[in-house]
């Protein structure tokens, strides 16, 4: 997998989680967990738009074999929407996945600037990951 395809294929998993927080905000039963998706939806696309930003002006160290950020990414399909707690885990997973996804971009470039970009990143899904672990908690 070259450096280009790594940004693609970031780009169209950053564009999907918008999809599917906005998709859970117009399900959601509450008005907390509705603004918390809503929330979600739009730092995806902040996250999509720092990497159409950056470009692929950067080394990328490693092959598709050691990280395919899709793969990673899209983990869970939504059952149909189900119960509100079981999407709310699904979506666990996938912050916690993209978290890991980006800590590993992080260590595969010799950039500064790439490596800034992926760990603000990684950051920014482990706090996607915390708010949502809130909103399971207050709910139960």
């Amino acid at each position: 997998m070259d450096l280009k395809e790594v940004i693609d294929d970031a780009i169209i998993s950053e564009e999907k989680s918008y999809q599917f927080y906005l998709e859970m905000a117009k399900k959601a039963k509450t008005t907390s967990s509705k603004i918390l998706f809503e929330t979600l939806a739009d730092e995806e696309l902040t996250h999509k738009k720092s990497l159409i930003d950056f470009g692929s002006d950067f080394e990328f160290l490693g092959t598709s074999k050691d990280f395919n950020l899709l793969e990673n990414l899209m983990l869970t399909p939504l059952d149909e929407m189900g119960k509100l707690i079981s999407n709310l885990k699904s979506a666990v997973k996938k912050e916690d996945a993209a978290n890991k996804g980006y800590e590993l971009l992080s260590k595969k470039t010799n950039n500064p600037k790439a490596k800034r970009l992926f760990e603000n990143l990684a950051r920014e899904e482990l706090r996607h990951k915390n708010m949502i672990k809130n909103e399971i908690t207050r709910l139960k």
